[in-house]
């Protein structure tokens, strides 16, 4: 079964998404200020910790994951149904093994290694996390093989309520449990969420759970296109989990928690453009099959997206300029941040455009090394320059680093598009969009507190990046609707 997404889809997917994301952001708003009163500093940079842990262990499932949302929609549309039965039962079964293996070794760990007077983690913290990061992978594994048919209004109908009812729960037993109780919230809903993607996978008979077919050859070739995805798609979501480490381990704990809490308020609005990332993504995959790629739809999508996102960076800017001072008085420190923490944001949400063409191409290779090398000189750097340089310092030489990966793998789209002069038109938008928005929240943080002029260079922000553009809105758009409507 095949779920079609249209541009009417986009928009009702995206009102669902828009009012859970109001909703939750909300609740969150008032979470966040619960955590802050009763767990402060310190014990929210030991929970932005924690959920780094999570974010190791899901290294180990090698992106496999990501072999369902692209592999399967070209044999979709080839309705190669015997290939893309292998393809769910070699990754399924990859998920078990590991799962069974890292239970077992986590039980031994913790029974005869843990030594909690000598660790920042208690060992219930730990058992929440491992738990969490189990059931994050089997919803992550569930949700990737709903994505694969198109199938996004159901993922976004949980997500939303999710988003709204998880701060809540949160507040109350953060309230009552401390740190505990927030882990126990998110573990609490990311099993309801398993087991309603669950039971609608067989409600609908959606025949995910396949176990036939397996081979160990086949799964080694999906492996290297999966860690080749993987790296591609998370590349600056591991450097980003290499300098909470780094900074985890030779500043404080404090700075975690000041810098995470920034950067989380940031991504907050990320899940926003979730609808629209989802059937760009699957879009491409399927227009490479059927009608090639154009360069036309990376320069659209580049400036849809940095318009609208430059925007709502804009608003959370703001929102945090005003309400830190007031309600997170131990983050005060965290508003020299605000700057260097949106470009962070930015950087690795505009990237995402260009690895859906790369990775549509097969072409892993350049970028993935490229990647890599980053991360190396990443942590090289690091370990010699680390205790020597200021914080803001080294959140600069993480931004350079990155922003040269993002030019050279924009440039490297020109192996597919073959039009030099476009492929550069593309990089410098990106580069022109990045540059603005980087001005403009630096005005705001600089400046004293005055909401109206903040609220003019909100509104100035999209305006200016539109112009700089130098393309017709009007046409911009109906290229939009039309790449969405082209089957």
């Amino acid at each position: 079964m095949v779920a079609e997404t249209k541009i009417h889809d986009i928009v009702k997917n995206l009102f669902i998404s828009t009012v859970g994301n109001f909703l939750g952001r909300g609740s969150n708003f008032f979470l966040k200020i619960v955590a802050a009163k009763y767990l402060g500093v310190e014990l929210l940079g030991i929970y932005y910790l924690l959920r780094v842990l999570v974010s190791y262990y899901s290294y180990l499932f090698l992106g496999l994951s990501y072999v369902l949302t692209t592999e399967i929609p070209k044999f979709q549309a080839k309705n190669n149904t015997e290939k893309i039965k292998d393809i769910r039962t070699n990754v399924n079964l990859y998920y078990l093994f590991i799962i069974s293996i890292t239970v077992i070794s986590f039980l031994i760990y913790i029974t005869f290694f843990f030594n909690e007077s000598s660790s920042p983690f208690s060992t219930i913290n730990l058992i929440l996390i491992f738990l969490t990061a189990i059931f994050n992978q089997i919803t992550n594994l569930l949700s990737k093989h709903l994505k694969s048919i198109g199938s996004f209004t159901k993922l976004f109908i949980n997500e939303s309520f999710i988003r709204f009812l998880n701060p809540l729960s949160s507040i109350v037993l953060i309230i009552f449990f401390g740190l505990n109780g927030y882990l126990v919230s998110e573990l609490i809903f990311l099993i309801i969420n398993c087991l309603n993607l669950s039971y609608f996978s067989i409600k609908n008979k959606f025949d995910f759970i396949v176990f036939k077919n397996f081979n160990l050859s086949k799964l080694y070739n999906y492996t290297k296109t999966g860690i080749s995805l993987f790296i591609s798609q998370n590349g600056f979501n591991i450097s980003y989990t290499l300098l909470i480490t780094f900074i985890g381990i030779n500043y404080s704990i404090e700075i975690v928690g000041q810098l995470a809490f920034i950067i989380t308020m940031l991504n907050s609005i990320a899940p926003l453009f979730r609808p629209y990332f989802l059937a760009l993504e699957r879009k491409i995959y399927m227009k490479k099959e059927l009608s090639g790629s154009d360069y036309i739809d990376l320069l659209n999508g580049s400036i849809t997206n940095m318009i609208f996102f430059g925007f709502m960076i804009q608003a959370v800017i703001i929102l945090l300029k005003y309400t830190i001072p007031i309600f997170f008085i131990e983050f005060q420190p965290a508003i020299q941040f605000l700057t260097i923490a949106s470009l962070i944001t930015i950087l690795r949400n505009t990237v995402k455009i260009n690895n859906y063409f790369l990775n549509a191409h097969h072409l892993f290779k350049f970028r993935n090394s490229l990647l890599v090398i980053g991360a190396i000189i990443f942590i090289v750097l690091s370990k010699f320059l680390l205790l020597e340089i200021s914080i803001l310092e080294y959140l600069i030489i993480y931004l350079i680093i990155n922003g040269i990966i993002k030019i050279s793998l924009n440039l490297y789209s020109n192996v597919i598009f073959k039009n030099i002069y476009q492929t550069i038109k593309v990089i410098l938008f990106d580069f022109i969009g990045i540059i603005i928005i980087g001005f403009i929240t630096y005005i705001i943080q600089i400046t004293d507190y005055n909401l109206a002029n903040d609220l003019i260079l909100l509104l100035a922000t999209p305006l200016i990046i539109s112009i700089a553009s130098f393309k017709n809105p009007k046409k911009m758009l109906d290229e939009n609707i039309a790449f969405f409507n082209n089957d």
